[in-house]
């Protein structure tokens, strides 16, 4: 998954087949001071309310199943 895939994915709710695993496994296993990084990056570069992009990756994890209680 390309940097500009995954962030496709968390602005706009795009998540192509290919990288619906990689995403997945990255909202599953990834620390939370790393998805924290992630935002304040588009947040910075890109313009967004880090609000709307926490909203989008709860949304992303509930649509891909994904196991950790985080997102629950």
């Amino acid at each position: 998954m390309t940097a500009r895939k995954l962030e496709r994915a968390l602005l706009t709710a795009d998540t192509p087949g290919q990288i619906r695993p990689h995403l997945q496994a990255l909202l599953d296993e990834a620390p939370m001071s790393l998805l924290a990084k992630v935002v304040d990056e588009l947040y910075l570069e890109k313009g967004s309310v880090r609000a709307q992009v926490w909203s989008q990756m709860r949304h992303l994890a509930q649509d891909l199943k994904c196991f950790s209680g985080v997102w629950q």
